[in-house]
């Protein structure tokens, strides 16, 4: 079902808005992105790099490239120019984008992948940073329990301030379209039910949001959080499309994360997590 349907065509008839615009008019600018990929060349197979700001229209571009079966690889914000260069000499990408409209001439690709997908650098923190490859289908099989697990519905409202070149803010993303719910950029919101945090986020700033249903916290060791919050403490990694395992903390006052539907999640001798699911990456570029 995930290889032939695109999930933001299926949900653009809700009412659910992404920022100031509506699921129907994100899906209508993501049609006018296939336009444009097409005239630069961009067919299935094929991959684009992306250096922008998270936004309906970044948003749009991801469903535009995997509507046309291309592989997307947004690039960190932080990136200086030397790395950007560095990037993109490893992608290798027919298509590099840095702003909207798309006006970046085409060139040649090689390599070309099967299935539409991501391509995301991981952190390197053991090294040189990795580029994991994700289907589409894996990222979708890891957002469809979340939606359930998170208790994410068509009157949520989720804050997406993980970065859109970060698992985190794609999980995110997909999640809101899959259960059909609202995506926000603004903080100020005061509708917001759910957010995504590392731990940074939520000692820097704690939210406070008289709807909020769900904070969920991960991607670094956590020293505290506040018991007043409704806290799912996570663990989530690149290989498996974000979300691996949570708990509810306020309702497993040990906070013992179990693994989400279709996840196996087990400690090797030496201490080694092994993953395992459909939510699997393909591996490394």
């Amino acid at each position: 079902m995930f290889d032939r349907l695109c999930p933001l065509k299926q949900a653009a008839k809700a009412s659910a808005l992404f920022g100031s615009l509506r699921i129907s008019e994100l899906d209508a600018l993501a049609d006018a992105m296939v336009k444009a990929l097409r005239d630069k060349g961009v067919g299935f197979g094929d991959r684009i790099a992306v250096l922008y700001p998270s936004s309906a229209e970044l948003a749009a571009l991801f469903f535009a490239a995997w509507r046309l079966g291309a592989t997307i690889c947004p690039l960190s914000l932080r990136l200086p120019q030397t790395q950007v260069q560095s990037a993109l000499a490893r992608i290798k990408p027919r298509l590099f984008i840095d702003g909207f409209p798309i006006n970046h001439p085409a060139s040649p690709s090689i390599y070309p992948m099967k299935n539409p997908g991501l391509l995301l650098f991981t952190s390197g923190s053991s090294g040189t940073p990795k580029l994991a490859y994700l289907s589409l289908s894996a990222l979708l099989e890891n957002a469809l329990p979340a939606v359930s697990f998170l208790q994410i519905k068509e009157t949520s409202r989720y804050l997406l301030n993980l970065p859109l070149y970060h698992v985190g803010g794609i999980g995110a993303l997909l999640r809101c379209v899959l259960a059909q719910a609202s995506c926000t950029f603004d903080a100020s919101d005061p509708n917001i039910t759910h957010i995504s945090m590392v731990p940074t986020q939520l000692y820097r700033a704690t939210p406070v949001y008289p709807r909020l249903h769900c904070l969920l916290l991960g991607g670094a060791p956590i020293a505290y959080y506040p018991n007043r919050l409704p806290c799912y403490l996570s663990y989530g990694l690149t290989a498996m499309g974000s979300l691996v395992s949570a708990a509810f903390c306020p309702k497993d006052p040990a906070c013992t994360g179990h693994p989400l539907l279709g996840r196996k999640v087990q400690l090797a001798s030496d201490g080694e997590i092994l993953v395992q699911g459909k939510a699997l990456f393909e591996g490394y570029w």
